[in-house]
């Protein structure tokens, strides 16, 4: 059995279905822009982290207070 579970859902969906923890682990890849951190579960990804948390940012606005 492996830990490794790719996701189907996109973060704002994984929020909408109760998701409150993500597992987001960073990194800087050699050959990219020095400004970019991107998502990393063994590969890198393609997920910019600052994508990531205004992803995340722009949920927790839409459901302050629910």
């Amino acid at each position: 059995m492996t830990d490794l579970c790719p996701q189907t859902l996109n973060v704002t969906e994984q929020l909408d279905a109760g998701v409150r923890y993500l597992d987001l682990r960073i990194a800087h890849m050699l050959e990219g822009s020095e400004k970019n951190l991107h998502i990393v579960h063994l590969v890198y990804t393609t997920a910019l982290v600052e994508d990531t948390l205004t992803e995340v940012s722009d949920w927790l606005e839409q459901h302050l207070g629910r």
